[in-house]
């Protein structure tokens, strides 16, 4: 969809973690790129959000007075620090059984009842078994994701581009 609807760029893709991208862009190595949205950047366009799930298989028993099975994503993640902020102001003990750059390896470790994790809804579309929501976490946190751009970028460039990647992402399997 992005070549049709724009043949005249050559996209060269750079895939990391949101904190890298902009900084990145910052240094002037990137033009524009998608990333997870935080609250202290507030000047970036949404492409579209939803909700994150604390998720477990319904055939993993959650007990309150044990830790409870995490994975986790690794790195400078803005993922990770949601899920740390969630667990922390719950109180809740946890232990860490599976980090993962991958979401889907988080994913799969909460379809095969290993782990608990903050994952985004639509990745939990289409799996086999439903899942359960964790007791005692939030189930009101927000993904938002974003597109963000160098200074000299033509912001008249843009709205097409943001509406390219609305397009894609709605039009997504899930």
């Amino acid at each position: 969809m992005l070549k049709q609807n724009f043949p005249e760029i050559a996209p060269q893709v750079n895939c990391g973690r949101s904190r890298e991208l902009r900084k990145l862009i910052q240094d002037g190595q990137l033009d524009i790129a998608v990333v997870t949205g935080e609250p202290a950047f507030t000047n970036e366009e949404t492409l579209w959000s939803e909700r994150m799930i604390w998720a477990a298989s319904p055939s993993l028993t959650i007990d309150k007075d044990q830790p409870l099975p995490l994975a986790l994503f690794d790195g400078d993640c803005i993922m990770q620090a949601c899920c740390l902020r969630d667990l922390n102001q719950s109180g809740r003990h946890f232990t860490t059984v599976l980090t993962s750059p991958e979401l889907n390896n988080l994913r799969d470790a909460v379809i095969s009842g290993l782990a608990v994790s903050l994952l985004p809804e639509s990745s939990l579309h289409g799996i086999p078994q439903s899942t359960q929501s964790v007791p005692g976490l939030p189930q009101d946190n927000l993904l938002s994701i974003n597109l963000i751009h160098a200074e000299d970028i033509d912001r008249e460039f843009l709205k097409p581009l943001a509406e390219c990647f609305r397009q894609a992402a709605a039009n997504a399997p899930r």
